[in-house]
């Protein structure tokens, strides 16, 4: 469903045959779609049983620092306005920190700060991965060859009280140079061990080694 907040049909669409975003839910779960562009997806998700949340499917630029700037103003716009527990989940073209990515060619170290950055300043929390280490590849071979993990899933602390034992998959990528991510928000996982979640840019921080020993 599209509310009346929504801009335009016409301003939706894709590019030829490739561009755009698709939204699927099941039948057990109350939709309300309150805004959307060819970046991103708002939705407010209402479960047949539980409390609402915010959930956003977002693309960010591919192209140079200024247009990754531009396409983030999408979630700061959000932030500013919700109240609601928040999951964004999508291709953000960016990296958080060097382990995600293979390549000879270094990563660009002013993305990495850039992207570090607005995570922290939205409150938002890395969600992990499982699977194959990366989600997206040049498909070359060789020296040629890069691969990073540019989709991925962020929440805030109150989604993942509400969620805890989420998990996000990265599985096989099939005609396609990304690897499509599955998450599981599994709330009434109840065995096995709990996903440790790791935030790879803690390794940079000058006290890692010390916290780590005393906890």
């Amino acid at each position: 469903m599209v509310t009346k907040t929504s801009p335009p049909l016409k301003e939706w669409g894709t590019s030829g045959t490739t561009g755009g975003l698709t939204l699927i839910w099941k039948s057990n779960l109350d939709i309300e779609i309150t805004y959307f562009s060819l970046n991103h997806i708002n939705a407010i998700a209402r479960p047949t049983i539980g409390f609402p949340w915010l959930f956003n499917g977002y693309y960010g630029s591919p192209y140079d620092f200024n247009s990754k700037d531009e396409s983030w103003n999408l979630l700061d716009k959000t932030a500013s306005n919700n109240q609601l527990p928040w999951l964004v989940i999508g291709d953000f073209n960016i990296i958080l920190h060097d382990t995600e990515k293979f390549s000879t060619q270094p990563s660009d170290a002013n993305e990495v700060v850039f992207f570090n950055n607005k995570i922290l300043d939205l409150d938002l929390v890395d969600l992990g991965t499982t699977e194959c280490p990366f989600t997206w590849s040049n498909k070359m071979s060789g020296h040629a060859l890069t691969e990073q993990r540019l989709n991925r899933g962020l929440a805030t602390e109150s989604w993942l009280l509400r969620y805890p034992n989420s998990t996000i998959s990265n599985m096989l990528a099939i005609g396609s140079d990304n690897h499509p991510i599955l998450l599981n928000s599994n709330p009434n996982w109840k065995i096995g061990k709990i996903p440790f979640k790791f935030f790879g840019p803690w390794l940079d921080h000058e006290d890692y080694k010390k916290i780590i020993a005393e906890c």
